[in-house]
Order: structure tokens, then sequence, then C-alpha cells
């Protein structure tokens, strides 16, 4: 069987971006090297292998902390895993010399799983102050129920902390580099594809609601209006890293590339 060993290396990493191992262990089996014989010396040379065909903003992390750190330059998660220990069952599988390259990707798997259980708990409080802010939407329809229907919308968008008013829409830019980001790394998109999911996700330079007869200048324009903001965002972060040499020197590394220059000729057509 003819494997494409670039493109496995590239479903791989997407499948398994913030675990190392993981990747290099797919990259294996989906091109057919994984025999009896597997043991860590092998999962090295394929994690090896499995780098050397992906550029390297496509390079899996070793953990979410890591990812965190080489792609937004945020080592802050580090303080929720400050009571974390391994479970009993790990310690068995080392007693019983547990091959060494699956131990080490369940304990990332683990890991990973702690570190998505304390998100979830800041997710499910931001749910809560949401819900209250809901809530609180709703009384305030109720209790401007006789008044003009103008008057009321204002207010309950008002609770709500949206705008009543025609001014241009603000872009958050994080959100749209960490959905760009997620894009090109766990969705295996190419960066042209990406920012073009990123742009209609966010309609990022329209005017008017989006229509149907657009032209190939006007999907440029927006093209290049997403990458400016993309651009934009990864500069803010290696501006706050100036007091961190080692760390920004990590975000210049692993970023470069990540964003398409705005001189790029988009070759997506509509």
């Amino acid at each position: 069987m003819n494997i494409d060993k670039k493109q496995a290396a590239k479903k791989a990493a997407a499948m398994h971006s913030t675990n190392l191992i993981a990747a290099a262990i797919e990259y294996a089996r989906l091109t057919e090297q994984i025999d009896s014989s597997f043991n860590a010396e092998k999962a090295n040379k394929f994690r090896d292998e499995l780098l050397s065909f992906l550029p390297v903003y496509r390079h899996p992390s070793s953990s979410i902390e890591q990812e965190n750190g080489r792609f937004l330059g945020d080592l802050s998660i580090n303080l929720q895993l400050v009571g974390w220990s391994e479970p009993e069952f790990i310690r068995i599988l080392k007693e019983k010399h547990f091959d060494d390259a699956i131990l080490s990707s369940i304990k990332e798997y683990v890991r990973d799983a702690e570190i998505r259980k304390c998100l979830l708990l800041q997710c499910e409080k931001e749910r809560e102050v949401l819900c209250e802010r809901i809530l609180e939407a709703e009384n305030i329809y109720k209790e401007y129920s006789n008044v003009p229907s103008d008057k009321r919308n204002t207010a309950v968008v008002q609770v709500l902390g949206f705008s009543s008013g025609n001014t241009p829409k603000i872009i958050d830019k994080k959100k749209v580099y960490i959905d760009y980001l997620n894009f090109v790394r766990k969705e295996g998109m190419s960066r042209e594809e990406a920012t073009d999911a990123v742009q209609k996700k966010y309609r990022i330079g329209e005017i008017r609601k989006p229509r149907t007869d657009v032209t190939s200048d006007e999907e440029d324009r927006k093209f290049k209006a997403t990458l400016k903001h993309l651009i934009e965002y990864r500069k803010e972060i290696l501006g706050k890293l100036e007091n961190d040499e080692i760390l920004r020197k990590g975000v210049k590394k692993y970023t470069r590339g990540l964003i398409l220059p705005r001189t790029h000729v988009r070759q997506i057509k509509i």
C-alpha cells in the first residue's frame, strides 16, 4: 500500500496536537510501520520522522500546558495542577515494567484529563454568571412589557452587555486567533482554509449583511482584513512577553509561519 507519509504526519499531528507520543504512534499506525517489536526506541524514531514532515507550527505539543505556552505565551494553567498527582494504577503499571512509550502516552492522557476537568470547572462558573444575566434580562423584559418595544429592547441589551446602537462590531482578536489555531492544528486545515473559516465565522471585514453576489475583490479584502487581525494578535502576545525572553523565543519559534503574510495571493475561489 502506497502511503503518503507527509499526509499521514499531518493527520496524526491534528488528531493528537497536544500529545506528541500519541501522534508518533498514530503516524506509525497510519504508515503501517508498527509490528510486534515496537518499543521506546522505535517510538522515538517515529516521533523524529513525524516531525521531519511537518512545519514547526504543526508540531504536536507534549501537553495542553506546553501548547498554551508555545502558541499563547500563557503558562497560567500550571497553577491549576499544583495538587495533581499520578493515579494509583499508573504506579502499578510502572512496577509491572509496562512499556515506557505506552505508559508515557497514558500519563499524558491522564494529565490532559485533569487539565480539562479544571477548565470545565471554570466554564461552569462562567455559565452560572451568564445564566444569572439571562435571567435578569428576562425579568427586565417582563417588567417593560407595557412600554414601547424600542425602550424595552434597549434595557434588555444593556443588561446583557450588548450595544443597542449601530456601532461596528468589535472583533475579539483572541477568539479569532484561538479558533484559527485550532483549525490549523486540530482540524488539519491549510492556513488559507483556516483564514477563510474564521473570516466567515466572525464576519470580519463585512460592512453590511453578507450577500451572495460578492466579487473576488471583496473576498480578497475580507481575507486580508482577517490576516491583519491574526498578525496583530500574535504581535500582542509577543509584546506581553518582553520581560520573559525564553518564553518569547519559544512563541516566536512555534508561531513562525503559522499565519500567512498579508501579501499572500488567495487561491480559494468563491
